[in-house]
């Protein structure tokens, strides 16, 4: 899922009571968030690959982890991150697994 897709699933996922403008500026950008280290990354391959606005297609993306290991790191460490922080932890901590 692209960055674009994050943020656009962030926005579904508001409820219609809770349409305030900070949710509607919050939710998707929070969406997006393990995403946007991965900025440089969409960019740097839309580029090698010549596509309009240096947006890559899903096909170039093929073999790109295997010829770029640390390019991967902006990807994985973010999103691992961001689970491990946002996801995890606090469902430790509410259930209180952490016994």
């Amino acid at each position: 899922m692209d960055i674009i897709s994050h943020a656009i699933v962030g926005r579904m996922l508001i409820s219609k009571k809770s349409n305030t403008f900070k949710d509607l500026i919050f939710v998707p950008f929070f969406g997006a968030l393990p995403d946007i280290f991965q900025i440089p990354l969409y960019v740097y391959i839309g580029y090698i690959n010549s596509r309009p606005f240096f947006y890559p297609l899903t096909s170039d993306w093929n073999g790109f982890r295997d010829l770029n290991p640390l390019w991967v790191l902006w990807w994985d460490i973010p999103h691992s991150l961001f689970f491990l922080l946002l996801v995890v932890t606090p469902i430790v901590l509410l259930l209180k697994l952490n016994n």
